[in-house]
């Protein structure tokens, strides 16, 4: 590849999270396999939803977050 420098493939990311956080659901960049490393604090639970079910996960993930906006909204309005 020469002299091209693609952030997270050629150059490697550093995530850093904080208490009660969670990496968010997503794909790796052009589909690539990711190495995730815990490098301090309590054991992680990592879970993986197959290619059948991403639609199905996404749609349920997706709907989640509105409820959760539209609850928010209603008790900043109380």
């Amino acid at each position: 590849m020469g002299n091209v420098h693609l952030a997270g493939i050629t150059d490697p990311y550093l995530y850093i999270g904080g208490f009660n956080t969670m990496f968010g659901w997503h794909v790796e960049d052009l589909n690539m396999p990711s190495i995730n490393y815990n490098h301090h604090g309590a054991p992680k639970f990592w879970y993986h939803i197959g290619r059948k079910d991403y639609k199905k996960f996404d749609f349920q993930l997706n709907f989640l977050a509105q409820l959760i906006k539209l609850l928010v909204l209603i008790i900043l309005s109380l």
